[in-house]
C-alpha cells in the first residue's frame, strides 16, 4: 500500500515538474531576450505609438500620410519611416490606433518595455486557459511544449518581441472568445462580442470569426457584435472621423503596389543622421537575424513567377478556395463542434492573410498558438499530428536557416497538421 502511494507521488511529482519545466524555460528566454530587444529599439511600437500621438495631438491629420518635420520635435519622429514614400510606416487599423490613444503620451522607453511584459504575460495567459481546458496530464505537458516552447522560443516569436509587434494579441483575444463562448449566459454573450467586434476592428480578416457563432446559431453574441461595430462607426461619423478609415485603406492600397517596387528609399534615419530620439536606441544599421520573411501569396507570385496580382484577383482566390472547402465538407463542417469550427475558421483566416495585399512577415507565426492548443482538447492525441509538429518545432526555431522560407515552412506543416487532425476521427471531449 505504501510503495503504491510512493509510486503514484513520484508520477504526481513528474508530472509537475514536467509541466513547470515549458514555463520556467520560457521565462528564462523572455528575460534573456530583454537586451537584443533594448538593442532593437521595437521599430513597428513605435510608428504605432506616434500614430495614436498624431490622432491625440494633431487634429485633422492622417496618422498614415503623416510626414515628419524638425518643428514637431523627436516624439513624432519615426526614425525607419521614409521621406521618399506618401504613406507612412503605420499598417495597423484606426481602432488599434485609438485603442493606444490613451497611453501614447508616456514615456516611449517605459512604453516599450510594458509591451514586452505584455506580449509575455499574452502568451502565458493563452496557455494556461487552454491547460485548464486539456483533458489529461500528458495532452496538458505536449500542449505546454507546444505552446511554450515551438512558439515562445520561435524564431517568429524573436522578432516578433524585438520589432513590438501586435500579433500576439490576435490569438489572445481568440482564446479568451472560445473560453467564454463553451458556456452560454447573458454575460458572456456581451463579453463575446466586445471580444469578438475588437478582434474585427484590429484584424478586419478575423470578421471570418463570425462563422462558428452562425453555424451554432449563437444569435446573440452575432447581434451584440454588430450592434457594437455600428455603434463605433455611428460615432466616428458623428466626430466626422470615418476619414481615418479611408486614409487607412488608401495606404495599404499602396502599400500592395510598393511590393512591386524595388529601388530602395532613405529613412529619417540616414537622410538627418539621427544620433538619439526620445525614448528609443538608434540602430546604424538593422541585426542581421535574417528573419524577415515576406509570405504573402503576392510576394511569391511576383517573387518567383513575376506575377503581379491585383486585390481583386487575391480576392476571388481567397472566396474561391472558402466556397469550395464549403460545397465539399459542409455536413461535416454543420455537425463539428466549437473547437473544430474555431480550427477550420483559423485556417480560413490563414489563407485570408496570405491573400492581403501587403507584405506578410514572419512574425504572424505567433498566432498559431491557439490552433495549436485546440489540438490537445482531444482525449487521444494524433500521432501524425505530433510527428508533424515536431519536424515545425525544427524550422520554428530556426535551426534550418539555410533553406528559404523556412519559418513559412513551419507554418505551411501547421496547416497540413490542422487538416490532419480536422479529418481523423478522434472523440472529443463533452
Amino acid at each position: 500500500m505504501n510503495y503504491s502511494i510512493k509510486k503514484l507521488s513520484l508520477k504526481k511529482s513528474g508530472s509537475i515538474l514536467l509541466i513547470a519545466l515549458p514555463i520556467l524555460v520560457f521565462l528564462f528566454n523572455i528575460i534573456n531576450t530583454w537586451s537584443a530587444k533594448i538593442a532593437y529599439g521595437t521599430p513597428d511600437l513605435r510608428n504605432r505609438v506616434i500614430g495614436s500621438r498624431i490622432l491625440k495631438h494633431k487634429e485633422k491629420t492622417s496618422p498614415y500620410f503623416y510626414k515628419w518635420n524638425k518643428a514637431d520635435g523627436d516624439q513624432f519622429l519615426d526614425m525607419y519611416d521614409s521621406p521618399e514614400l506618401p504613406m507612412n510606416r503605420n499598417t495597423v487599423t484606426p481602432f488599434t490606433i485609438q485603442l493606444l490613444t490613451p497611453v501614447c503620451s508616456l514615456n516611449y522607453t517605459s512604453l516599450s518595455k510594458s509591451w514586452y511584459i505584455a506580449e509575455a504575460a499574452s502568451l502565458l495567459i493563452i496557455s494556461l486557459l487552454m491547460l485548464s481546458l486539456a483533458p489529461g496530464i500528458e495532452n496538458k505537458i505536449i500542449l505546454l511544449g507546444v505552446t511554450l516552447v515551438e512558439v515562445g522560443l520561435s524564431q517568429n516569436w524573436l522578432l516578433h518581441n524585438l520589432s513590438g509587434q501586435v500579433y500576439i494579441f490576435f490569438p489572445l483575444l481568440l482564446t479568451l472568445l472560445f473560453f467564454l463562448s463553451k458556456k452560454v449566459s447573458v454575460l458572456n454573450n456581451w463579453l463575446s462580442a466586445i471580444i469578438l467586434s475588437s478582434l474585427i476592428l484590429m484584424r478586419p480578416p478575423a470578421a471570418l470569426f463570425i462563422l462558428p457563432f452562425i453555424l451554432q446559431s449563437k444569435w446573440g453574441i452575432l447581434k451584440n457584435t454588430f450592434l457594437l461595430i455600428l455603434t463605433y462607426f455611428v460615432i466616428l461619423f458623428i466626430r466626422n472621423d470615418l476619414w481615418i478609415w479611408q486614409d487607412y485603406f488608401q495606404a495599404m492600397n499602396l502599400w500592395s503596389k510598393e511590393l512591386f517596387n524595388q529601388h530602395v528609399t532613405k529613412t529619417y534615419l540616414e537622410t538627418f543622421q539621427t544620433t538619439s530620439v526620445e525614448g528609443s536606441h538608434i540602430l546604424s544599421q538593422s541585426p542581421k537575424l535574417n528573419l524577415l520573411e515576406d509570405s504573402s501569396v503576392q510576394s511569391f507570385f511576383y517573387r518567383f513567377l513575376h506575377i503581379q496580382l491585383s486585390s481583386f484577383q487575391l480576392l476571388t482566390m481567397m472566396v474561391s478556395c472558402f466556397a469550395i472547402i464549403f460545397l465539399l465538407y459542409f455536413k461535416k463542417i454543420k455537425q463539428a463542434d466549437l473547437s473544430d469550427l474555431f480550427l477550420l475558421t483559423f485556417l480560413f483566416y490563414f489563407v485570408a492573410e496570405l491573400c492581403i495585399p501587403a507584405i506578410r512577415n514572419s512574425y504572424n507565426a505567433v498566432q498559431w498558438i491557439f490552433p495549436l492548443s485546440l489540438f490537445y482538447l482531444n482525449r487521444k492525441q494524433n500521432v501524425t499530428v505530433n510527428l508533424l509538429l515536431l519536424t515545425a518545432a525544427i524550422f520554428t526555431l530556426g535551426w534550418l536557416k539555410f533553406l528559404p522560407f523556412d519559418l513559412f515552412i513551419a507554418e505551411l506543416l501547421f496547416a497540413i497538421a490542422s487538416i490532419v487532425y480536422l479529418t481523423s476521427n478522434n472523440p472529443k471531449n463533452a
